[in-house]
């Protein structure tokens, strides 16, 4: 199922996810529950889109999965779980405060060995041949295509108007009456802000955010 150069001590895990798969084949499912797909053998260690790869998992259990792969193998599957993890704001409450931390250094020291020349694609380019298949994607999801077309944002043009809290930059010392400013004054995309103020920590090496609530 999954290759065996496992890190010493994580056999229990191995043997855990194991378990955990072939039970989920034979367990009742509810029509009410979102299901996912999810690939037993990992992609990252060869695994296809073939019907014999792929089980239906509700969320909790595909969080389960990559939490079990995660603590087998750190590495390669710390991106997956990392990516997982990062979907909801409250799936970090099922991990332990010892685990997130260890996910957060797992996953720092991955992104860390992937900059410049240590990252597989560094000084190679997308054929022209793979630009065309994304242009033609991305149209596929354009105009009428696209899920949200024809609809208003319920939230359209209050977060401006209505905005409870400040944003202050710790290493800048700068005070900004939305992230909105602060993006555009600090050449900062508004994600990672977002990412900074949710996750209290630097950003881009070098920036932290706070919230100071309007008087």
């Amino acid at each position: 199922m999954l290759p065996f150069n496992l890190p010493d001590g994580q056999e229990p895990h191995l043997s855990r996810y194991i378990r955990f798969i072939q039970t989920r084949k034979i367990r009742k499912l509810q029509e009410c529950i979102i299901m996912e797909n999810h690939h037993i053998l990992p992609k990252s260690f060869g695994g296809v889109n073939t019907q014999d790869n792929l089980i239906k998992l509700s969320l909790r259990e595909h969080f389960i999965a990559h939490l079990i792969l995660w603590k087998c193998y750190k590495g390669k599957m710390t991106s997956a779980f990392w990516v997982l993890r990062s979907r909801g704001h409250k799936i970090k409450e099922l991990l332990t405060s010892r685990q997130f931390q260890r996910l957060e250094e797992d996953h720092r020291q991955f992104a860390q060995a992937k900059i410049g020349a240590k990252n597989p694609f560094y000084g190679r380019h997308h054929t022209e041949q793979t630009k065309e298949a994304v242009r033609q994607s991305n149209k596929r999801r354009s105009g009428f295509n696209h899920h949200f077309y024809g609809k208003v944002h319920p939230n359209k043009g209050k977060h401006n108007k209505n905005t409870k809290y400040k944003i202050f930059c710790i290493e800048t010392q700068q005070e900004f009456k939305s992230i909105l400013e602060a993006s555009k004054k600090i050449h900062i995309k508004r994600d990672t802000i977002y990412t900074s103020l949710r996750e209290h920590r630097q950003v881009c090496h070098r920036y932290t955010f706070l919230k100071i609530q309007n008087s």
